[in-house]
């Protein structure tokens, strides 16, 4: 009930204008994980509060890793801050907040980011699921490989075994721009 209460004030702020909008997300900056979650949860299917991005990002920072599902579901969230304007340019990067909180969890984000590698349901979802991966990955991509490689043994469709080789083969591209040494590691993670 409280998170709804919460929903409702924040809708209400974002209606009113910015300087409201500050202090209502500004509110939500106490909020402990769980309280967090149930406003994301509430929102998932509106998407309309100007707090969202803040609200990913703090799950992200405490590294909360039982939001893990959840913010693989706002995968595809672009921070209304960072879109197109009016005239369809931008004056800043596109920026997909779910994303950058599941690098900050990081190893524990695997499992489900594999899933949404495999069978995320958008494009998108699926685009920032293996950049993300690739991310969390970076220190260390033969073991990134080698689970990608596994997942695709174990996928049940083409299509899935498809975009987990797809996922796998831009990891060796980055492997492949470090230098022989770790390309010869990731060509053998790759293999096995």
């Amino acid at each position: 009930m409280r998170v709804i209460l919460l929903c409702i004030s924040v809708m209400i702020a974002a209606s009113v204008g910015s300087p409201a909008q500050g202090a209502a997300c500004t509110t939500l900056k106490n909020k402990d994980a769980k309280f967090l979650r149930g406003f994301l949860e509430e929102q998932q299917s509106l998407r309309q509060s100007s707090c969202l991005a803040s609200v990913i990002k703090q799950l992200g920072q405490i590294g909360d890793v039982e939001a893990i599902h959840l913010l693989v579901g706002y995968l595809d969230y672009l921070d209304p801050k960072t879109g197109l304007l009016p005239n369809g340019g931008a004056t800043v990067r596109p920026s997909y907040p779910a994303g950058s909180a599941l690098f900050q969890i990081g190893k524990p984000a695997t499992i489900e980011l594999l899933s949404a590698i495999q069978a995320g349901e958008s494009p998108k979802i699926r685009e920032n699921a293996v950049k993300t991966y690739q991310s969390v990955y970076r220190d260390d991509l033969p073991s990134g490989i080698r689970l990608l490689k596994t997942a695709e043994l174990l996928a049940k469709t083409d299509a899935e075994r498809r975009r987990l080789s797809e996922a796998r083969q831009r990891l060796i591209d980055a492997c492949n721009a470090r230098g022989e040494k770790v390309a010869e590691s990731c060509s053998y993670a790759s293999a096995g």
